[in-house]
């Protein structure tokens, strides 16, 4: 298969559950037929609400174009940390508050003028002061 790279493991608490995320990566020289692997990833997250002894595990795989001197474990988990900053902070908000994934604009330029729109509703929205999105939607939909 190829060389273990040292891995990278971060603890930390925000917003109440506590989560330990773990990435290991091996560079891919033989053994694997998809083209242009140089890498083989895996991360791990384990997570446990406040208050509660229950762990979730979840763990991901994947392969890599990127040869680990350009990206290891550390760059890798920073990443995908931040990809899903990204989704928690407004894919979540326009899944869930606008419930876009219920959405029937499906053909043409529509989805994406749509998620468009939202964007800017919610850009707005911060930028004149609301922090809870999803009040001031209901506010405005119930006047």
């Amino acid at each position: 298969m190829g060389r273990c790279s040292l891995g990278n493991r971060t603890i930390g608490t925000k917003n109440g559950p506590r989560t330990i995320r773990t990435v290991k990566s091996v560079t891919v020289t033989t053994g694997i037929s998809f083209p242009h692997a140089a890498q083989a990833m895996q991360f791990t997250r384990k997570s446990r609400s406040l208050g509660s002894t229950k762990w979730h595990l979840e763990t991901v795989h994947a392969l890599l174009s990127l040869p680990t001197d350009l990206a290891g474990p550390r760059e890798l988990g920073a990443c995908i940390q931040g990809h899903w900053g990204i989704e928690n902070g407004l894919h979540w908000r326009r899944d869930v508050t606008w419930m876009e994934d219920k959405s029937r604009v499906r053909t043409g330029n529509a989805p994406h003028a749509m998620a468009t729109l939202r964007n800017i509703a919610i850009t707005l929205l911060k930028n004149l002061g609301y922090k809870n999105l999803a009040k001031v939607t209901e506010a405005t939909q119930s006047s």
